[in-house]
């Protein structure tokens, strides 16, 4: 059995056993939920497949859904004018455009709505995933992901001083955890509020079928994915609405590390809570609630 207590703290690791071990627990109980983004990676696909596509000009910035008004409703006119200006300045004077300029001033704008509200930023980086079709977004996802594995992990300050993360490791702990899991029979899910498919085209790394993955889903037309979210957005309440939805089962063993997992945390029978950013007021929230603690590097 892969599943050891070289990483887990004594009493998580001796909870989890019991329940691995306890042959009372029904087949249609046995469902644990994972978090993807800094749980089961260190780092963040989300993130390093936005900044792929921005910094190899993948993105469908030439088109006028792009700069659609309510794509932009949440960010200040200046600064949507500003990098307005910045692109279309290279086109007029048919310079190249630097892409890690263009990356920055796009991350100057999300850290704005960030600071506003996370969901909001998330939300508006749907305008980086839409355009593609899915098979051209699972490949750009796939391709992305074995590169950031073999890069060296660290942050880049970009020319606005934005530091930015370089760099994706599997996490050991969790990845040996759900091939235990699922060698005893359980059902894993992942519920992630980045690219349902980006995160399906990936889903080989775990040997789970891509139906498990939950994740912001994006309306396609002809084939195409569509600038438009399908509700339930999977972030906050909306991850546990979403697994809730779409796979309407009790959830007994669910692992996130950050606020948007809470709900799946509190409606688990063992939630775990991945402690790894010295978040001080997100690790006293998980001790009031009384989840498990599990810390990692």
């Amino acid at each position: 059995m892969s599943f050891s207590n070289e990483f887990w703290s004594t009493e998580i690791y001796n909870q989890l056993l019991q329940v691995l071990e306890d042959q009372n627990i029904k087949s249609d109980e046995r469902n644990a939920v994972f978090d993807f983004d800094n749980t089961l990676i260190l780092g963040d696909q989300g993130y390093n497949l936005m900044y792929y596509l921005i910094l190899n000009l993948k993105i469908h910035i030439d088109k006028d859904w792009f700069w659609s008004s309510e794509n932009w409703i949440d960010i200040p006119v200046t600064e949507k004018q500003k990098i307005y200006n910045f692109y279309f300045s290279f086109l007029k004077n048919s310079i190249r455009i630097n892409p890690i300029e263009l990356l920055d001033h796009f991350l100057v704008i999300f850290e704005f709505l960030e600071k506003k509200n996370l969901e909001l930023a998330y939300r508006w980086t749907k305008i980086f995933y839409a355009g593609f079709s899915i098979e051209e977004l699972r490949e750009y996802s796939k391709i992305s992901f074995q590169d950031a594995l073999t890069k060296e992990l660290k942050v880049i300050q970009l020319p606005s001083g934005i530091y930015v993360q370089q760099g994706i490791r599997i996490r050991k702990i969790f990845y040996d955890l759900i091939q235990t899991l699922l060698k005893s029979g359980w059902n894993v899910y992942i519920v992630t509020a980045s690219p349902e498919v980006a995160i399906q085209a990936l889903a080989n790394y775990w040997y789970l079928p891509e139906s498990h993955i939950i994740g912001m889903k994006l309306k396609v037309k002809n084939q195409i994915l569509l600038p438009e979210i399908e509700e339930p957005f999977t972030y906050n309440y909306g991850k546990y609405l979403a697994f809730k939805t779409f796979v309407n089962k009790p959830i007994y063993i669910a692992v996130g590390d950050s606020y948007p997992d809470i709900y799946l945390l509190e409606n688990s029978k063992i939630p775990i809570f991945v402690n790894h950013s010295n978040k001080q007021s997100l690790l006293e929230i998980a001790k009031e609630k009384k989840f498990f603690i599990q810390n990692i590097i």
